[in-house]
């Protein structure tokens, strides 16, 4: 039995930019488009399953996703809403975080970073704001704890120990020990240079942090607070960095934010070992939570990542559906009017312009074509060079088509 030959023209890329595995599927928030996807790890088929409605922005809206039971929480980066997805019913329901005042006006998410502790609690540590936010996941009650961050500081990343959230320091000499029952805060002097460690985890009795511009891996004694090295030796190579870090069968794996390798960590033999990536090409890749499985995905391509743990590699899946596919999920979910991607600011304002991927040119090239024939040569050029607003530019073009 012979392949059938894939009209590449006729494909969409997609950019997983966060998501869950739940029953050998991935249900993820994508780049640049206000949708949510479903890939079969399986047959490795996408689907557009629906928009997140409550959102008008169609950049990432997503900074992370958490499974719990069986629903995926989305948590925002541009967009307002924590969205809780049903992944049976395909409800969503939509919680506004709480949280006293911004105190640090810098282009990322209200929470950067976040954990699930206790088994269903959901710990949001604030980038922006000063509100360290909790969430019973299952009563969907919120418990903010306002005040914790002074002016100026800055804490992307934390681990939750015996009762305390650890948050480390983006900038800044200290750490802080928060009490979460009794609300006592302690600073600790924080000796390590500027974007040395990112991402962070409590393991084994330590937490650890990914090192993003160091030859070391970090850990940390909740007890004394004493720090240690654990040398990356033969394996580091400059301008390899590592941002994110995931437990996976008794061993630590460091993600690149841009390297060929993923580090891997043994916590039985204490030994280090690399991943080489396919075709040892850089990636910046991205942890989906997962239960049972080691996903990533890549922050640039539309690629996933799957981790074999017998042959200890990657097995590469390509994450794009064809363009009549979507235009009849699409339609499904919006009936007849699918101007309401025009409308609500679904897609990315500046959209993509990359051959393949999915933005305001490949909208009105695949979507709005579809429902009425007009020059998209002609519409591209003059929507490029408008410099009005992207709602604006794109409602005056199509109104004279």
């Amino acid at each position: 039995m012979g392949y059938k030959k894939v009209n590449r023209m006729n494909q969409i890329n997609i950019i997983f930019k966060a998501g869950v595995e739940y029953q050998e599927k991935i249900y993820a928030s994508a780049k640049d488009i206000n949708g949510l996807f479903q890939l079969d790890l399986k047959t490795n088929e996408v689907r557009y399953l629906k928009r997140f409605s409550e959102e008008n922005n169609g950049g990432s809206l997503h900074q992370m996703a958490f499974l719990h039971n069986n629903e995926a929480w989305f948590i925002p980066r541009m967009g307002k809403y924590i969205a809780i997805v049903n992944l049976d019913s395909m409800d969503i329901k939509y919680l506004r975080p709480i949280y006293r005042k911004v105190i640090n006006k810098v282009d990322y998410a209200m929470y950067y970073f976040g954990m699930i502790i206790e088994t269903n609690y959901l710990c949001l540590i604030p980038m922006k704001v000063d509100t360290l936010l909790l969430i019973n996941m299952d009563t969907k009650d919120m418990y903010p704890y306002e005040g914790l961050l002074e002016e100026g500081e800055c804490f992307p990343f934390g681990a939750y120990a015996e009762g305390c959230v650890f948050l480390y320091p983006y900038i800044g000499e200290k750490f802080l020990e928060f009490n979460l029952r009794t609300k006592e805060k302690r600073r600790y002097l924080w000796k390590h240079p500027l974007g040395a460690y990112e991402e962070v985890l409590y393991c084994n009795n330590k937490i650890w942090f990914t090192p993003l511009l160091s030859d070391y891996i970090l850990k940390m004694n909740i007890k004394t607070k004493e720090f240690m090295k654990i040398s990356i030796g033969y394996l580091y190579e400059e301008g390899c960095m590592y941002h994110q870090i995931v437990v996976y069968n008794n061993a630590l794996f460091f993600i690149p934010f841009e390297s060929d390798r993923i580090l891997r960590f043994d916590l039985f033999n204490n030994k280090l070992s690399k991943i080489c990536l396919p075709g040892k090409n850089k990636y910046r890749l991205l942890k989906i939570y997962s239960l049972k499985l080691l996903v990533l995905t890549s922050d640039r391509e539309n690629l996933l990542f799957v981790y074999d743990d017998e042959s200890k590699s990657l097995k590469k899946i390509e994450i794009n559906i064809t363009q009549k596919d979507l235009i009849n999920e699409i339609e499904k979910d919006c009936g007849s009017n699918l101007n309401i991607f025009i409308q609500e600011g679904f897609f990315a304002q500046k959209g993509v312009y990359k051959e393949g991927y999915l933005g305001l040119k490949k909208y009105i090239e695949v979507i709005y074509r579809h429902k009425r024939p007009v020059n998209t040569a002609e519409i591209s050029k003059k929507i490029i060079s408008d410099n009005r607003t992207w709602n604006e530019k794109l409602k005056s073009v199509l109104e004279k088509n």
